[in-house]
């Protein structure tokens, strides 16, 4: 009868072997040598110092300074009294002629440059058209009259402009109603005071219509134009011209 021994035998000698080579391979790795370090030292080299004979280094320079090229010296001032520091304000002073013509030729060059512009201005104020002047042009609304018949015009235009537009039924002939009016730019009407009108209500009524109905003049009167004017109002025309205040 095989009893459990027998059956784990095998198994355990399997984890035994497994187990050595695991053993053998770490300690195979940790008992490696470390490499040989590289030799870098190598044979001795031997050099003789050698002193150079004297009479070949005197040949050497005499050679070099043949080659050499000799620069010549800078001459001293020649003006009696100065140092180098002054003789060379001097020459600053002076500038050389080759200086002296470019500054020639460049106020030259600017002169002539201010005469063209000079010239170009005086043919453009001669192409312009000559100022209109106001005895040419009238301002607009007085044709050249004097402004006290440019007034009497506005005057005659606010009146003439208000009757129009006023519908006299019913109101009593002859009885004067004076108006006193305020307008802006244009001539629109935005107020009506009556200041001595003896009508009634509907009366009344019929001026404010007329006052509203458009605008008062205004082109052509604009140096008169007044906002505040004051209009008789009087029906029939030929009954109220003996009567007018």
């Amino acid at each position: 009868m095989e009893t459990t021994w027998d059956k784990l035998r095998p198994v355990v000698f399997a984890l035994c072997l497994h187990a050595l080579v695991i053993g053998l391979l770490v300690m195979g790795v940790l008992w490696q040598p470390p490499p040989a370090a590289a030799n870098a030292e190598g044979p001795m080299i031997e050099a003789t110092l050698v002193s150079f004979p004297e009479p070949a280094i005197n040949v050497i320079k005499q050679e070099t300074a043949r080659d050499t090229p000799t620069l010549p010296r800078p001459e001293e001032p020649k003006t009696p009294g100065l140092v180098p520091q002054q003789h060379v304000a001097l020459q600053a002073s002076h500038p050389k002629p080759d200086t002296m013509d470019d500054d020639h030729d460049r106020r030259i060059a600017e002169h002539a440059a201010r005469e063209n512009l000079q010239d170009q201005r005086a043919q453009l104020t001669h192409n312009d058209p000559p100022a209109e002047t106001a005895a040419t042009h009238p301002p607009i609304g007085n044709s050249g009259d004097d402004m006290a018949g440019l007034l009497e015009r506005y005057r005659a235009a606010l009146h003439t402009t208000a009757n129009v537009n006023w519908d006299p039924a019913g109101v009593p002939s002859g009885v004067h109603c004076m108006v006193r009016f305020t307008q802006i730019p244009g001539g629109e009407v935005i107020a009506v005071n009556y200041e001595d009108c003896p009508l009634d209500a509907t009366a009344r009524e019929s001026i404010e219509r007329a006052m509203h109905k458009g605008s008062m003049p205004y082109a052509g009167f604009e140096s008169v134009f007044s906002r505040q004017a004051t209009i008789d109002f009087c029906t029939p025309e030929e009954a109220c011209t003996d009567g007018a205040p």
